[in-house]
């Protein structure tokens, strides 16, 4: 659920505008983003439906994101476990590697043998 300015509530698809999914857009700089607790398990939700609505670039950073912020604290375990939960479904080399290469050593789901 999100809330417009008027704070009405409407339910959107995750894929449809919380992630911007358009592979076009460059990155401007290098930067984490936080969600709050409700967006994230909507993260975590779409991920474990339907990962490939999300572009590979962005499901990188996404679990680049969540296991950096859950290392600093800034997100709990519980939801860096959701988001991570579906890491098995993924194919694609980015995001596997992004788990590699954003756990700085730390087990993430035993990836280390599929990359």
């Amino acid at each position: 659920m999100l809330r417009d300015e008027d704070g009405s509530l409407h339910n959107y698809d995750i894929a449809d505008g919380i992630v911007s999914n358009d592979p076009q857009q460059k990155a401007m700089g290098y930067y984490r983003v936080n969600y709050d607790e409700e967006n994230w398990s909507l993260i975590a939700k779409k991920l474990m439906t339907d990962h490939e609505a999300i572009h590979p670039l962005n499901r990188a950073q996404i679990i680049c994101d969540v296991i950096t912020l859950a290392r600093t604290g800034h997100v709990s375990e519980k939801i860096k476990d959701e988001i991570m939960e579906y890491i098995d479904m993924e194919t694609d080399f980015t995001p596997l590697n992004a788990v590699k290469e954003c756990s700085d050593g730390r087990k993430e789901g035993h990836m280390e043998e599929r990359i």
